[in-house]
């Protein structure tokens, strides 16, 4: 027959480990019946040895000895068969506590399991979604950088080859204008984007939506910082420059929010901007601001602008 041990650990749960009675509780009760039953060969046998001989018996003869005789073994066999009897309700009890005990361990067993299925099961659900979310967000990352490899300059200029000559064309256009304060920053911004947006806005389109998607899965923050940053490993440091100032235009707020969010912009060069000062006003500007609401102070030029 089977049973439960239980042990405890300082550094873990109660262990349950199923071990081998040391006696059968049937065994027991039948060493009480074959006890019980000698008990009542051996009194009869002294009543037969002390009042019956082999070859007469007082008792059969006399009707009024049977009386006694019943009173005999009466008074001699009850309080043994008595005895006997509460030995098998105290094993009985004790049988019936210890089926309650594994009845409960073994419940408790089940709840573990259960518990261990759950945990199990919301284990692969998590899996599932990050292997769903990582399909999607490598196929959106595929597909912006198949958009970086279709630019193409006046045919002679193509792939990321064309951002870079696209950041120095826009580069000159805000020297150009003299841009110190964001609004002529933005309006010589303008001008650059009506030559050349029809290159630029599925460009920046592609690069908007693979940066939401990540922000608004599921991931926990540190997840999210780690694919941000593999997006920002895909930029050149033309293309940070561009970044820079598409988000300085007030109907790229949102942009401008996640962009901060996710310091895409770490590693942009004092290079590639039309001035370095610029980066005051990149900062003064939050996320869900107007840019008419940005102070408009005249920056220092800190280099002669072209």
């Amino acid at each position: 027959m089977i049973r439960f041990t239980t042990f405890s650990t300082s550094n873990g749960p109660t262990k349950y480990v199923m071990t081998k009675k040391d006696k059968n509780p049937f065994s027991f009760m039948l060493k009480i019946f074959v006890f019980a039953l000698v008990g009542g060969v051996v009194a009869i046998g002294f009543y037969w040895y002390k009042f019956c001989t082999f070859k007469e018996c007082y008792v059969l003869p006399d009707i009024e000895k049977w009386g006694q005789t019943g009173d005999f073994f009466g008074g001699v066999l009850n309080p043994f068969f008595t005895l006997v009897g509460l030995f098998f309700v105290i094993v009985t009890i004790q049988q019936n506590q210890q089926a309650l005990k594994q009845n409960e361990i073994e419940l408790q067993l089940s709840r573990e399991e259960l518990k261990k299925s759950s945990e199990a099961l919301q284990s692969q659900v998590i899996t599932a979604e990050k292997q769903r979310f990582e399909t999607t967000f490598f196929q959106l990352l595929s597909l912006f950088n198949g958009v970086v490899r279709d630019l193409k300059l006046n045919n002679e200029i193509y792939g990321r080859n064309s951002i870079g000559h696209l950041h120095e064309n826009l580069q000159k256009c805000i020297r150009r204008k003299m841009a110190l304060e964001i609004e002529s920053i933005n309006t010589a911004y303008g001008d650059f984007y009506n030559q050349y947006g029809y290159m630029l806005a599925s460009y920046f389109r592609n690069l908007y939506s693979i940066i939401k998607f990540v922000d608004n899965s599921e991931l926990s923050d540190e997840e999210k910082k780690f694919y941000t940053n593999l997006v920002r490993a895909q930029l050149s440091k033309f293309e940070l420059g561009s970044l820079f100032y598409n988000c300085l235009l007030d109907e790229n707020a949102k942009f401008l929010h996640l962009v901060k969010k996710y310091d895409l912009l770490e590693c942009l060069e004092d290079t590639t901007l039309a001035d370095p000062a610029h980066r005051a006003l990149f900062n003064s500007v939050s996320a869900g601001s107007h840019v008419s609401e940005v102070v408009k102070e005249p920056l220092q030029v800190t280099r002669r602008l072209d």
